[in-house]
């Protein structure tokens, strides 16, 4: 710091005013980044916020996951078509063996009671 000190000394006074007003412009300059990234970060929430709250993105985003687990669906039924059909086929075959005739008459005369 003294070396500093003593090499300011012996400097012409333009010079050492012209060192302090480029440091003065390099921490204006610095400051007015600082400022800039600030607003631009303020700028990009608020997009992201409207954005989050425009109905069009929304409704964008409910019919992709509406999409979504109707494709799922579909597919778990391709996958179990075999098993819907064993259980379709076993059903069929308990009503033309009437072995559940009389859970299907008890039913009719619920149906019939309450209705």
């Amino acid at each position: 710091m003294e070396s500093r000190e003593k090499v300011l000394k012996d400097e012409a006074v333009e010079v050492v005013e012209a060192a302090i007003k480029r440091h003065e412009d390099f921490d204006k300059t610095i400051k007015a980044q600082a400022s800039e990234d600030k607003i631009n970060n303020l700028k990009q929430f608020a997009n992201q916020l409207t954005a989050a709250s425009d109905e069009s993105v929304k409704e964008t985003q409910n019919l992709q996951s509406k999409s979504q687990k109707h494709q799922a669906s579909v597919a778990e039924l391709a996958a179990n078509t075999d098993r819907i059909q064993s259980i379709i086929g076993m059903g069929k075959g308990l009503i033309d063996s009437r072995k559940c005739a009389d859970v299907e008459t008890t039913a009719d005369n619920r149906l019939q009671q309450n209705y």
